[in-house]
């Protein structure tokens, strides 16, 4: 219902207000969890031929366009990469948090460097030096 009105009366939605909702709506649902579990081969094929319907909605392009050119010309990536981006975010946020704080960096091998009050090097920035453009951890000595 709400999203009906977001479009005036029989005009439809524009496709820039289609590709807001797909970005901001639909992928959250697509990929809850996904930073944790991982879906079976079965429910990645269910996932990425819902996300090729959003994309030819998106686009309003015809059944037969290849599924490549509906996610460039829709300008939302692949299921796939997006699932790899959300895992990749979530380990950051699991290595960039103490020990003491947060539960699942306490469940990591001691090997596995992390900031922690017990700890003498200022920073580690060594933990993100190899994801460029990634956000960095901050100087862990900072108030």
């Amino acid at each position: 219902m709400a999203v009906k009105q977001l479009s005036p009366p029989g005009i439809g939605l524009p496709p820039f207000l289609c590709h807001r909702l797909a970005s901001s709506l639909l992928f959250p649902y697509l990929s809850y969890g996904a930073d944790v579990f991982m879906p079976t081969v079965h429910m990645i094929r269910k996932l990425s031929m819902f996300w090729h319907k959003v994309h030819r909605w998106t686009t309003n392009c015809f059944m037969s366009t290849p599924t490549d050119s509906l996610a460039m010309e829709a300008c939302l990536p692949s299921l796939g990469l997006l699932r790899a981006y959300k895992r990749c975010q979530a380990n950051l946020s699991i290595l960039g948090s103490p020990r003491e704080i947060d539960p699942a960096t306490a469940r990591l091998p001691p090997s596995v460097q992390t900031p922690s009050i017990h700890r003498h090097s200022p920073d580690h920035t060594v933990l993100s030096a190899n994801n460029a453009g990634s956000r960095l951890p901050l100087p862990w000595l900072q108030a």
